[in-house]
């Protein structure tokens, strides 16, 4: 009940300190409500979601701006960030020439899973959208059974492009090889085949690792091969050394006696050989004369 004011002395001190408690308690009411609001903008933004629903090529054809073949030119793990040139345009002309992407992801830490899915060299699809009232940018790459979703942030300069995470679900979409995505993305542009329909019994997953490929050891292999061959004709100048120098090769020669026996008869028949053919030749440029 508020209290009924100029009805004496302690009525009006009564009615005063009313007053001044209603005026603290507003202003305390409107400190809280702007902070809460200062609270709530200073909030990052919320993450992109999984892309769940269901979603056929068909679809993610129609809603990309921007349609283009790629190369991975370079992955670096310990930044981490991949960089992926353009290789050909499939639907729309992109300007896009060059794209290097910051790899560090978001809340799902799905970086060492695609790190295990690129490779300098590696092909992929790129299915660019313009996000509505926004500058930003969002790109679907697809790589052998494995889509990943990159935001741009454009800027004065250039744009910033960053991986947030493997989208699991989209292999219902499309699982098969990136040539197989190229091919029935070209047909469905150009009319002439429907894209697959999607898949609802495919399970979300990363898709296949790439497959690292053995260094080869030609080099190796290599050194052997000639130094077989070398060994007839070093022979002979070993076998010369040896009669002006008898007691140098003394032992070696009594150790791979056999060794040397044949490797001198290669040479013999190495050098008959050559001179047979270096003679007929002579012969027949005597007789041509």
């Amino acid at each position: 009940m508020e209290p009924r004011a100029f009805e004496g002395f302690t009525d009006v001190i009564g009615f005063n300190a009313w007053s001044r408690g209603r005026e603290m308690e507003r202003r305390r009411g409107l400190s809280v409500g702007i902070g809460l609001v200062l609270a709530l903008a200073c909030l990052p933004a919320p993450a992109q979601a999984f892309i769940e629903k269901l979603t056929s090529l068909s679809d993610v054809i129609a809603q990309s701006d921007f349609i283009f073949l790629a190369k991975v030119e370079s992955v670096d793990p310990a930044k981490p960030a991949a960089v992926l040139t353009f290789q050909q345009d499939l639907k729309g002309k992109t300007d896009l020439r060059r794209m290097p992407i910051n790899l560090t992801g978001d809340k799902e830490k799905h970086t060492p899973q695609l790190l295990k899915r690129l490779a300098p060299g590696l092909p992929v699809v790129v299915f660019l959208t313009d996000l509505p009232d926004s500058n930003k940018k969002q790109v679907l790459v697809y790589s052998n059974g494995c889509w990943f979703q990159v935001l741009g942030h454009p800027d004065e300069q250039a744009i910033r492009w960053a991986f947030t995470h493997i989208e699991i679900y989209l292999r219902r979409t499309f699982a098969g090889a990136t040539a197989e995505l190229q091919l029935a993305v070209s047909d469905a542009l150009a009319g002439k085949k429907k894209p697959p329909p999607a898949n609802p019994k495919e399970p979300p997953g990363f898709g296949p690792e790439v497959e690292v490929q053995p260094k080869p050891q030609g080099s190796r292999g290599h050194g052997v091969l000639v130094g077989v061959i070398a060994l007839p004709f070093l022979m002979p100048i070993a076998a010369l050394f040896h009669l002006l120098f008898p007691g140098i090769l003394r032992d070696q020669v009594r150790q791979y006696r056999i060794a040397v026996s044949v490797l001198l008869s290669e040479s013999t028949l190495i050098f008959g050989h050559w001179a047979m053919c270096r003679w007929g030749l002579m012969i027949s440029a005597g007789t041509g004369g």
